[in-house]
């Protein structure tokens, strides 16, 4: 709802402007026009947040009558996505398998979310109304995906798109079987040298 309203009434009485009385809340308002001919009165009254009770009293030498209403005016905020990890609505990974999350406000339950991947909707996502956590799972092709998600309320409506670059890493090949081999070594013999035990020296 505005934050102003229009507040229109036929007052069908002989009566003059000094014989009404317009409150808001409590409090006189002169914001008002009254047609004395007609009868035809009229306010553009500006709401506070929270109950605004009008009231009209009109007086003439046969009495007085009163006329009370009340307008809940309720601060209406536009519903606002939040996606957690992304740098200006854009992620950049390694994996196919990527895990989407955003926070929402102004959203009470999953119907009001959409999700679509490269224009293609997505059914299978969480919402948690308790901590306004969005999830989803989904699997991303090699190179640029679109990731659009949009929610409503009766405050309105918000759009998101995000740029998902997938660069798949380059293969690795680590040997397993057989190990590497290493060099064979062999035990090291003494060089045996002629003379052989017991040939001594002539003293």
């Amino acid at each position: 709802i505005q934050n102003f309203t229009q507040i229109q009434y036929k007052i069908q009485t002989n009566t003059t402007q000094d014989g009404i009385l317009f409150t808001q809340n409590g409090q006189t308002s002169y914001d008002y026009t009254y047609n004395s001919e007609t009868g035809a009165f009229s306010s553009n009254a500006t709401l506070t947040p929270g109950l605004n009770t009008f009231v009209i009293t009109v007086t003439n030498p046969c009495g007085t009558t009163t006329a009370t209403f009340t307008i809940n005016y309720v601060i209406c905020n536009k519903p606002t996505i939040t996606a957690v990890q992304a740098t200006k609505n854009t992620f950049n990974v390694s994996d196919s398998i990527f895990n989407f999350k955003a926070y929402l406000t102004g959203v009470s339950s999953k119907q009001n979310c959409q999700l679509k991947l490269n224009n293609r909707n997505i059914s299978i996502f969480d919402f948690n109304s308790t901590t306004n956590l969005m999830s989803s799972t989904v699997k991303l092709k090699s190179g640029i995906n679109q990731l659009w998600v949009k929610v409503t309320s009766n405050c309105g409506e918000e759009i998101q798109n995000y740029t998902i670059n997938y660069t798949p890493l380059k293969p690795v090949i680590n040997p397993v079987r057989p190990k590497p081999s290493l060099p064979e070594t062999k035990p090291s013999i003494p060089e045996s040298k002629p003379g052989g035990r017991g040939s001594g020296r002539n003293k």
